[in-house]
């Protein structure tokens, strides 16, 4: 069994960035049995020091099928950290997810990619054109057959990956003929599975904004990036136009 840490959420780095369509293909990958491909709308956060860095708020609640009875009461939200700096090499960071499965325990996800960043760093995968599979093209970030997205579930105590399917069309005799015979064989062994992130709906929202910021709207969200209609006595973040800001409100 593994205990699941959980990342320091430091809550006042991150802004309310919009709304997502995400299609869920990460735990129905791994446990078919229980849960089906779906998509959902949910809340994406970004960085408010770097906007290409997001996280997936609270991905396992609200609309998803299995939520409420698999998903964990912790107190705090979960998250998937997604490192998108490279609209061609984009990966997802460690993220427990607040999801229990029967016999198998509590769940978390990472990357072999995000792995290797921390012990290689960036600059040298890069170097060697060692990349994540994932990749945003028209604000949709998906992952490709290379994907390397991986889940633990902690009774299991062993990462397995996800988000891949076997190729129908792959022939394994024919494969090895062609490495025995120094050949390439250009069928890969696994396609690509269902998830994505649509990230168009935010993107529409930061497009639509009134270019005159005193002019538009305050909106107000809590440091868990959920909308406010009248905040009071706390710290939120406000959003004017195309200014964010944090302020405490009496």
């Amino acid at each position: 069994m593994v205990t699941l840490d959980r990342p320091d959420e430091n809550n006042g780095a991150w802004v309310y960035y919009g709304k997502a369509d995400m299609t869920e293909g990460l735990i129905s990958c791994v446990f078919p049995s229980l849960f089906s491909v779906q998509t959902y709308e949910v809340d994406i956060e970004r960085r408010a020091d770097n906007s290409k860095i997001l996280r997936i708020v609270n991905p396992y609640a609200g609309q998803w099928q299995g939520a409420g009875s698999f998903t964990i009461e912790h107190g705090h939200n979960h998250y998937i950290y997604i490192n998108a700096e490279d609209d061609d090499n984009v990966y997802i960071e460690y993220s427990p997810l607040g999801v229990s499965i029967p016999d198998n325990g509590e769940l978390a996800i990472t990357s072999d990619y995000f792995d290797m960043v921390n012990e290689y760093g960036l600059d040298f995968l890069t170097m060697f054109d060692i990349y994540s599979g994932g990749h945003i093209k028209d604000n949709v970030l998906t992952f490709d057959h290379t994907g390397d997205i991986k889940i633990l579930p902690a009774l299991y105590g062993k990462w397995v990956y996800t988000n891949l399917h076997p190729n129908p069309d792959y022939d394994e005799k024919a494969a090895q003929d062609a490495y025995e015979n120094w050949e390439d064989y250009d069928v890969h062994q696994y396609i690509a599975g269902e998830f994505k992130l649509d990230l168009n709906k935010a993107v529409s929202g930061i497009e639509n904004i009134a270019t005159d910021a005193t002019d538009a709207p305050c909106e107000f969200y809590n440091l868990q990036g959920v909308k406010v209609d009248n905040p009071s006595n706390g710290v939120f973040i406000v959003r004017q136009g195309n200014t964010t800001a944090k302020k405490y409100i009496r």
